[in-house]
């Protein structure tokens, strides 16, 4: 029975960092499309200190970065995103971008 109440509590636990982090993610998007990009970016990084595997975090804070021209920030993020989802098409989309910018056209 004790089992099962931690087990209770750590499901919960999980849960309520993935609400939170996508609580964080929809203000981002909220800032984004008001082209506040220093609060989106502030809210991204939150949520990702509340779920470090966030792809949607990570892909959008690289973004959003990419924005602000923090364009090897923007390259880091995009690579994490693309590491947590290797089958991304939107992912490898924005890392070719960032890297057009960067005029790195290797590969």
């Amino acid at each position: 029975m004790k089992k099962f109440f931690i087990l209770l509590f750590l499901a919960q636990s999980i849960i309520t960092y993935s609400q939170d982090s996508n609580a964080y993610i929809n203000t981002a998007l909220r800032m984004i499309s008001s082209k506040n990009y220093q609060k989106a970016l502030e809210n991204l990084d939150i949520a990702i200190k509340a779920n470090s595997k966030s792809y949607k975090a990570f892909l959008l804070r690289g973004m959003v970065k990419g924005e602000l021209n923090d364009l090897y920030g923007s390259l880091n993020d995009i690579n994490k995103a693309i590491e947590i989802k290797p089958n991304s098409s939107k992912a490898f989309y924005s890392r070719g971008i960032t890297k057009g910018k960067l005029k790195d056209y290797k590969g």
